[in-house]
């Protein structure tokens, strides 16, 4: 027999008794979910690395001049923190990427489609975007040579006369000298991109632009699971109805068994704190 019950305040309470069928559907159906879940979360690991870095550039960003703190921007300290920002945005960049290519080859073969256009869709945005290509690379450069980001400054972004209306912002730079040593790290192409960049690189925007090609790559690798990941979503939403609420969980317990006084028992949990992300994911991106 399968009992699915509603648990809430350490307390189970049966919804109905369910047949086998109606369990195995269920218990697919929850790993769709679980499946699809091992890539969306690395993504949503990818979102929260990016969510530190923004808090950093958000007080960064417009500074009243006269209240800055120089001291502690020649700080090693503090300089180590925006470099553990960024290391930890690339290297989850890196991570994500790879962990999207290992779930669509494990899922549709390595000589699918799936994965034939996968490799293409990364390769054009590679192609097409300085940012991307230049970020994939300095991870890379990091890994191998240490922190990229040695000294901080500031710069004034306004000249009014009032000099309480100054404000100044923190440019996260990189001298372009020691880069361009590192052919065999960053390839004949970006070396020759940044030789016409100066003696520095702001990477505030070059992080922007991977930010937009990030959004695209997780919608294109939800696209190809979306129509049976929306499917088995839709089959427990119906199936468990109105039942679930904020407070409690869902779970089928199964497999019952006694020993004196000790009873123990199967579940199988339903996943609606996935199925919300996965919600709210479709929500912002409109997809039906």
């Amino acid at each position: 027999m399968y009992w699915l019950s509603k648990f809430e305040n350490n307390k189970f309470e049966t919804i109905r008794l369910i047949k086998e069928s109606s369990f195995i559907q269920l218990k697919n159906d929850c790993r769709t979910i679980h499946e699809s879940y091992t890539q969306f979360v690395v993504f949503k690991y990818l979102q929260l690395n990016l969510k530190d870095y923004l808090k950093f550039i958000n007080k960064s960003t417009k500074i009243i001049t006269n209240e800055i703190d120089v001291r502690k921007l020649m700080n090693p300290h503090f300089i180590l923190e925006v470099n553990k920002l960024v290391l930890n945005l690339l290297s989850s960049f890196k991570f994500f990427i790879d962990n999207g290519e290992t779930f669509i080859k494990r899922t549709y073969g390595k000589q699918s489609m799936e994965s034939h256009n996968y490799s293409n869709f990364l390769s054009s945005q590679y192609d097409n975007l300085f940012g991307y290509r230049f970020l994939y690379k300095l991870r890379n450069y990091s890994i191998h040579l240490g922190f990229p980001i040695e000294y901080l400054s500031y710069e004034n972004i306004n000249r009014p006369k009032n000099p309480r209306e100054i404000f100044c912002e923190i440019p996260l730079k990189i001298e372009t000298n020691k880069l361009k040593k590192e052919i065999d790290l960053f390839g004949k192409k970006i070396i020759s991109e940044i030789e016409n960049m100066g003696d520095e690189i702001d990477i505030r925007p070059l992080i922007v632009e991977l930010s937009t090609s990030i959004l695209d790559i997780q919608y294109y690798i939800f696209s190809l699971y979306n129509k049976k990941l929306k499917l088995s979503i839709n089959n427990i939403e119906q199936f468990i109805g109105n039942h679930k609420n904020d407070s409690n969980d869902i779970i089928v317990c199964y497999n019952f068994k006694s020993k004196k006084d000790i009873s123990k028992f199967n579940s199988l949990k339903v996943p609606f704190e996935m199925i919300s992300d996965f919600r709210n994911y479709m929500n912002q991106k409109h997809i039906n």
